[in-house]
């Protein structure tokens, strides 16, 4: 592959999933021999390593409409600059405050576009139609993000294309065999436990996976629940849930930990509920684990890391799929009376009682878990990268 000059541009590196994919990319750039221009509007509070040259356009956000309109023209020009100053052969932006920026900045280089995630695709999804006349490529994270958008806007799939995010299988599962406390060994040894990784924000659908294992619970005596995470705005709601459910003391909230892995690794289900994701991070990273998975069919990822080849066809029944367990996705607006519990709930709870219940199952599908994660590697996004730019 001919070396190139490549800027990756983003608002900042201080959180995220695609900031995560985005030092990545860098590191993988950097690697293969390409020089790599990193464009921030706001270097501080650096939260993932990088690779190449960090370049701060000065452009925080502004704080009312006629300053960020100010703001996006002022970086508008900076990048406008810097492409012809480093004579830059491509510039891949990550969200849609740095996708406008590339759309609309002028130069030869490449403009390489990427919608990270559903919500993104529901919010912004005409304003990237109307942009694709005048850019290189698309960068979606699915199949089925690909289909509903050319389809919906009668884009042009030439230029779209499907870019999974990477994952470094090898350091998560060295991190997966570390020890972890023995007040949680203690637990989880006194549970058949599930276990979910995320914040507590409403597009976790953590007021589902409350009600089906309360559910669970009346089936599966020693059956637990483990949450993985902080922050969001619904986390005191499922606190209260859990105090109301009247198994309080088979729910463990763990909080925020640097290494998810090693405690993933020794559960017995790793469960998704989510009422959308781009693509779930989390649930690979569980397979990467060794972890059996159960997940929402939720739009738009988890069908397609769980079936080999899947259709979009929605489902109304639990499915043991090819590397996975798909069941119907919860319902969009929260609930979080214990009381009502719906046929949705209800199924998820029979698919988790089904995999909690069969050792044998979760063997097998905990195999091949391990086996699907390698398809989501930094080796394989850094190859379908390198035909795209």
């Amino acid at each position: 592959m001919e070396l190139k000059k490549i800027g990756l541009l983003t608002p900042s590196l201080q959180s995220g999933g695609a900031e995560r994919v985005l030092s990545i990319t860098s590191d993988l750039l950097s690697g293969a021999g390409h020089e790599v221009y990193l464009f921030l509007y706001d270097t501080g509070d650096i939260s993932y390593q990088y690779e190449g040259e960090l370049i701060d356009l000065k452009s925080k956000a502004g704080s009312n409409a006629l300053l960020k309109a100010a703001k996006r023209l002022s970086r508008i020009a900076k990048l406008s600059c810097y492409k012809r100053k480093y004579r830059l052969d491509a510039v891949i932006s990550f969200l849609y405050a740095a996708n406008a920026v590339n759309y609309y900045s002028t130069g030869p280089a490449k403009k390489i576009l990427s919608c990270r995630g559903y919500a993104d695709f529901l919010k912004n999804g005409g304003k990237y139609a109307r942009m694709m006349n005048k850019i290189d490529a698309f960068i979606v994270q699915t199949e089925r993000m690909k289909s509903e958008f050319a389809s919906r806007f009668n884009a042009d799939t030439g230029k779209i294309f499907v870019l999974y995010n990477p994952f470094d299988i090898d350091l998560i599962q060295e991190k997966s065999k570390e020890e972890i406390e023995d007040e949680v060994r203690a637990f989880l040894d006194a549970h058949k436990t599930i276990c979910t990784v995320g914040s507590f924000k409403k597009d976790k659908g953590y007021w589902h996976l409350m009600k089906s294992f309360v559910r669970v619970r009346q089936d599966i005596e020693d059956a637990g629940l483990v949450f993985i995470g902080h922050r969001g705005e619904m986390e005191s709601e499922i606190r209260a849930m859990a105090k109301a459910s009247g198994f309080e003391s088979d729910i463990l909230f763990l909080g925020y930990r640097e290494n998810p892995f090693k405690y993933v690794s020794k559960c017995d289900l790793y469960v998704c509920t989510s009422v959308y994701e781009g693509f779930p991070n989390a649930l690979v990273e569980a397979m990467a684990c060794g972890t059996p998975a159960l997940s929402a069919d939720c739009k738009a990822g988890p069908r397609e890391i769980l079936c080999e080849s899947p259709d979009f066809v929605e489902i109304n029944e639990t499915v043991f799929a090819d590397y996975g367990v798909l069941v119907p996705a919860p319902d969009e607006t929260p609930d979080f009376d214990l009381k009502n519990i719906g046929d949705k709930e209800i199924m998820t709870a029979g698919g988790i009682c089904r995999m909690l219940t069969d050792e044998g199952r979760r063997r097998k599908y905990g195999e091949l878990a391990s086996v699907r994660a390698g398809e989501f590697s930094r080796e394989k996004y850094f190859e379908r990268l390198a035909q795209i730019i």
